[in-house]
């Protein structure tokens, strides 16, 4: 399928994300997929208690966030395949970049760093290990940065 897949969760680095998926699927004609993955598992016991609330406000977020995405796309005359995938956030990506075989992920950094190499940070660290046990080239998008 050759899909560009772009990982979307919100903050700063979404709509860099967004941009950098819409513009790499004109560049190549590739279908174009965003994805939300509702992870929850990193909550405390007692936290638990609250898990259901904090499930339906995640697949909310999802939808809201996906929906902004595919608008995105159509302004720039693309059709976007949505989904919202439960899970651990590392098995759902790797499971979707293979089942669609992506030339691609795109990940939308959660602020820019001032200096960054490669591994010192969570995000390009994460995306090191997906892009090796995938072999699929996986990129960081930035947010713009104000003056």
């Amino acid at each position: 399928m050759n899909d560009i897949i772009c990982a979307t969760r919100g903050g700063q680095g979404s709509r860099a994300v967004r941009t950098r998926a819409v513009a790499l699927a004109r560049e190549t004609g590739l279908p174009l997929l965003f994805i939300f993955v509702v992870d929850l598992h990193h909550l405390n016991e007692p936290d638990k208690l609250l898990a259901e609330p904090l499930r339906q406000e995640a697949y909310w977020l999802g939808r809201v966030m996906l929906e902004i995405a595919r608008q995105q796309a159509e302004s720039a005359g693309l059709q976007a395949e949505v989904v919202i995938r439960e899970g651990f956030m590392r098995e759902e990506l790797v499971r979707i970049l293979q089942q669609r075989r992506a030339y691609r992920l795109l990940l939308g950094a959660p602020r820019r760093a001032s200096v960054s190499v490669f591994g010192d940070d969570a995000i390009e660290q994460f995306a090191q290990e997906i892009e090796q046990e995938t072999g699929i080239p996986t990129e960081i998008v930035h947010p713009e940065t104000t003056p």
